[in-house]
């Protein structure tokens, strides 16, 4: 599998992407899902604190 090159990508996840296609992928996609649920919490997190979304 090739990585699409983007120029809008950040270098981390051109990075992230590389990496990833050396590892297994059924644990590769289960670290991705883990690292999407933290990021959404951390976003939400954020929100909550400015006053965007209900606590």
């Amino acid at each position: 599998m090739q990585v699409m090159q983007n120029p809008a990508e950040s270098y981390w996840l051109a990075q992230a992407k590389l990496d990833l296609l050396k590892r297994d992928p059924v644990d590769a996609a289960n670290d991705a899902e883990a690292l999407a649920r933290f990021a959404e919490g951390r976003l939400n997190e954020l929100l909550r604190d400015a006053g965007v979304l209900k606590k």
